[in-house]
């Protein structure tokens, strides 16, 4: 063998079996998720519910009503200013997400691997419900498949 040819065929051997060892994993976490997937029965879940309920400051009630009222459609992102106090109140990121604008209500899903949440304000009083439900790392793991 040619020493230029040899120099380079211990790096790509090391190369070769790193990246045959991640492939295997991934194939057996692809196959233990399967098999988690199609015998859910097998496992026992005990999912954790958070819900708080907290009501909704007279200033961003007053411009979720406005923008309620001036929607061009029935999904439609929250206001910025709304986005800070979720952050900060609930500790939920909402950035990016279209929420459901009714002429009473707002609602949010907030899908998310493992679980889910969702919030929804009432814009006539401001009472604002979240829930939030983790259903465990099996479960994270199934979405992820």
């Amino acid at each position: 063998m040619p020493p230029a040819a040899a120099r380079w065929l211990k790096p790509l051997l090391t190369v070769h079996w790193i990246s045959a060892a991640v492939c295997l994993l991934g194939l057996l976490l692809f196959s233990v998720t399967g098999l988690t997937l199609n015998h859910a029965g097998w496992i026992e879940a005990k999912p954790h519910t958070e819900r708080l309920q907290r009501h909704t400051p007279a200033p961003l009630l007053a411009a979720l009503r406005t923008q309620a009222h001036a929607r061009a459609s029935d999904r439609a992102p929250l206001p910025p200013a709304l986005h800070g106090w979720l952050a900060d109140s609930l500790r939920v990121d909402a950035a990016g997400q279209l929420a459901e604008w009714s002429d009473d209500e707002l609602y949010l899903p907030l899908p998310r691997p493992g679980g889910d949440a969702w919030l929804r304000i009432d814009l006539a009083d401001g009472a604002l419900e979240y829930e939030r439900t983790d259903r465990g790392w099996i479960a994270w793991l199934n979405d992820l498949h």
